[in-house]
């Protein structure tokens, strides 16, 4: 399967946790979708028990946003507070 690659662009003067995260689970639907990934917060029970997918989900969107920041305080575009 070919990679998949897409862009994200930010600006420093609206550069927040909130906003990167909303970014990165957008980029993690799509890996999902690529992937053949369904995303659901049940079982097919429907219990309030957190479904396989979506733990998936999570931790795509967790390896991505630790990434983001990781490379963003190395480079020096934001700072530690």
């Amino acid at each position: 399967m070919p990679g998949l690659v897409g862009l994200i662009f930010f600006t420093q003067s609206c550069l927040g946790v909130g906003i990167v995260a909303h970014e990165m689970a957008h980029a993690a639907f799509r890996y999902c979708e690529r992937r053949g990934l369904r995303v659901t917060y049940w079982q097919k029970s429907h219990s309030r028990h957190v479904g396989q997918s979506e733990e998936v989900f999570c931790a795509i969107v967790e390896h991505l946003n630790r990434d983001f920041w990781n490379r963003a305080y190395r480079a020096g575009i934001c700072k530690p507070t």
